[in-house]
């Protein structure tokens, strides 16, 4: 019996084209083109301090201007304080990230913490390290209009040397380590 032309041609278009992409299908599935994620603590050298970024904005010359916040200190054990720490430094990134921005139109900000998750990070005995979790509502609002943002996760990593910073792009569902500070995030603060 013979083939038609037509649907030789399709037969030998989808045979090439299920070849051609028989081995990309494979990694998305199997995530084997994806980092494994980092365990322990960061190396110094992954960052340098000389990169910290982080939102200072000036003083406003506006009296119906929100003031800046001071970012807090890093405690001395993270253990016991990294959850209060990060959400106060959280509170004042986002604060201080809406003045510089908006300068004197900014009118007001609202921050409300929703949930917040903190875990030790394996370390040997000279260093203190912790992943942070933090999921948040804010309000922000400028001379023009008024902003709101729900399920917002910021996760941090700190220790001895660095606090590190990843927003999540998305709607969180809760506190989680993703995306993980480790690999995703920038420094925002270094100590000693």
């Amino acid at each position: 019996m013979r083939v038609s032309r037509s649907r030789r041609a399709l037969l030998t278009s989808v045979a090439s084209f299920a070849g051609l992409t028989a081995g990309c299908f494979e990694s998305r599935l199997t995530g084997s083109d994806e980092t494994p994620a980092p365990s322990g603590p960061v190396d110094p050298s992954t960052y340098d301090c000389t990169d910290v970024s982080r939102p200072v904005p000036g003083d406003p010359s506006d009296d119906d201007a929100p003031d800046p916040l001071e970012y807090p200190s890093r405690p001395d054990s993270l253990s016991a304080d990294a959850s209060q720490y990060v959400t106060e430094f959280e509170r004042a990134y986002r604060r201080n990230e809406l003045l510089e921005r908006y300068g004197n139109q900014a009118r007001s900000f609202e921050f409300s913490l929703t949930a917040r998750q903190a875990t030790d990070v394996e370390t040997d005995r000279d260093r203190d390290a912790v992943l942070v979790a933090v999921v948040y509502d804010v309000t922000t609002g400028t001379a023009h209009a008024e902003r709101d943002e729900w399920d917002v996760r910021t996760t941090y990593y700190a220790d001895n040397h660095v606090l590190l910073r990843a927003v999540y792009d998305g709607i969180a569902d809760g506190p989680a380590f993703k995306p993980d500070p480790r690999r995703e995030g920038t420094p925002v603060d270094c100590f000693e």
